[in-house]
């Protein structure tokens, strides 16, 4: 979670992990988009992140949505 604070990756994890950060503005969410699942997931890229990183979070959102 460190590296997308620094803006320096993604962090995919549970909604109680990242919702104290979110708060504190140290995260936002990248998308109003969420993975089916007992507890909730969120994505965030960086906008400095490499072609590939963003090509894996293009592919979990598909993922989520998928039926």
């Amino acid at each position: 979670m460190q590296a997308a604070e620094d803006d320096m990756g993604a962090v995919l994890c549970w909604e109680g992990l990242t919702a104290g950060l979110e708060r504190a503005g140290r995260l936002v969410p990248l998308l109003d988009v969420s993975v089916p699942s007992p507890l909730d997931f969120y994505i965030k890229v960086s906008p400095h992140a490499s072609h590939q990183a963003h090509l894996l979070c293009d592919w979990l959102v598909g993922a989520g949505a998928a039926p």
